[in-house]
């Protein structure tokens, strides 16, 4: 941004670095508190991302020189984003619903803000080039072309001066889907040809114009989506991402979004080797989801292959496709609400990721013993524990982020192992007995004991 001011104008270098002191003090750098995703290769080395999501199962392309402002998608087709274009307050999910790409061509302006009466957002897009106090170019096309590619004649009142100031040609719609509205614009810009079914939308959609839009516009509204992007979805990824303890405020403005999000930090912890990130991710996800869980709401039985895949999350050939598959088998959970079964998937999913953490890329395989008979006592002993240093390092989530190191001295009193533990099923009853007793070492004999059930 300072960069492409200083080239275009005969800035002195006070002014200069005046501008790129505020580019620094507004954090206007790539990737500010952004989340951006798709397959494929993404061009935002020298865009501006401010504080977005974007976040698409497509392709993601943002050109050069581009400017995007607190947006979030999470659209599930590709996205393109032309060279130099500048893009404010687009929201979005689509939720699946999304059928066609989204494509801005190069130079072009959208914004979208709330309307005033909260009927809804006001859409509007226009070329960057285009004089707005003119009727000359429109989307970069000449005025007159324009038209009659378009066949739009209720762009002005019979007694209205004819400029793109007044020409009524920003959207009111209850849903922001900027393909739906202008798929036609880039086949005008490379044909000078409209589709009359592609504009069929955007006729029918009722329409301001600019002038109109400077007092239908909710300023009000618009900060609060801004406020609740940069407090609520964005802290989300920072925290988990840099291993930050700190709360996770999670609002409930968008369900779908949010496990959109928990899910992108899980993947992409996967595939930069982060496991502690992921199996976070993983846990948050499920609290997150049993949390709407209803009362009543049965449980379904795990499909084979979703077992089959929380299986392979322990072999390293498999782990990141079986990862991303599951993802998307909950995501596609929450769409149908069933938040039960994706919240069980999620938490399974994070208990296998706990065993690669605790035990490294070579995950053992730990022998399984058949339950032991009702009745029957199971009993352990352990020495007493002395620390000298690094206590509690060795458990989660220090040892999954920086490894733990313990030293200590293992006690026996008595030549006795004085801790044990011994428990056993019992047929018939409900829930757990906890009993903690004191005993003699020699003897063996009751001193004292405390019990609760649970």
């Amino acid at each position: 941004y300072a960069t492409t001011t200083k080239n275009n104008f005969n800035y002195n270098q006070k002014e200069y670095e005046c501008c790129q002191n505020m580019g620094h003090d507004l954090q206007l750098v790539p990737h500010y508190n952004s989340i951006i995703s798709g397959e494929g290769e993404s061009s935002t080395n020298t865009s501006v991302i401010y504080n977005s999501i974007l976040q698409t199962s497509g392709k993601l392309h943002i050109g050069t020189g581009t400017v995007l402002e607190h947006i979030h998608v999470n659209a599930t087709v590709d996205i393109s984003i032309g060279k130099e274009c500048l893009i404010s307050g687009w929201r979005g999910d689509y939720s699946g619903e999304q059928q066609q790409p989204i494509i801005l061509p190069d130079k072009t302006c959208l914004q979208v803000m709330p309307h005033l009466n909260g009927n809804g957002y006001i859409v509007m897009m226009f070329g960057l080039e285009d004089e707005i106090k003119k009727w000359s170019r429109v989307h970069g096309v000449e005025a007159t072309l324009f038209l009659q590619a378009t066949g739009l004649d209720d762009l002005w009142e019979s007694n209205e001066e004819q400029m793109l100031w007044t020409a009524r040609l920003h959207p009111i719609v209850k849903k922001v889907d900027v393909a739906k509205l202008f798929s036609w614009i880039q086949t005008l810009q490379e044909t000078h040809k409209v589709n009359h079914d592609a504009i069929k939308y955007f006729k029918e959609c009722n329409r301001l114009s600019l002038k109109q839009v400077r007092r239908l516009s909710d300023a009000r509204a618009e900060w609060k989506s801004r406020y609740i992007l940069e407090e609520h979805i964005i802290p989300l990824h920072n925290i988990l991402w840099n291993r930050r303890h700190a709360e996770l405020n999670i609002g409930s403005e968008s369900l779908i979004t949010t496990v959109a999000t928990l899910s992108e930090i899980c993947q992409k912890a996967m595939v930069s080797t982060r496991y502690d990130v992921c199996q976070q991710s993983l846990m948050v996800a499920s609290a997150f989801l049993a949390d709407r869980v209803k009362s009543d709401q049965t449980i379904s039985p795990l499909p084979n292959n979703l077992k089959m895949l929380l299986t392979k999350l322990q072999n390293k050939e498999d782990r990141e496709e079986a990862c991303k598959r599951i993802l998307q088998e909950c995501q596609d959970y929450v769409k149908l609400s069933r938040f039960a079964e994706s919240s069980l998937v999620f938490e399974q999913a994070a208990f296998a990721i706990t065993e690669l953490c605790t035990c490294g890329d070579s995950v053992p395989t730990f022998p399984r013993y058949s339950p032991t008979p009702s009745y029957m006592w199971t009993v352990a002993t352990a020495p007493a524990r002395i620390d000298l240093a690094g206590g509690w390092s060795d458990t989660p989530p220090i040892c999954f982020q920086y490894g733990g190191a313990v030293v200590g001295l293992a006690v026996n009193v008595d030549n006795r192992k004085p801790l044990s533990c011994r428990c056993r099923t019992i047929l018939g009853g409900a829930g757990i007995l906890l009993r903690t007793e004191s005993r003699d070492l020699k003897s063996g004999s009751l001193l004292d004991y405390a019990e609760s059930n649970i």
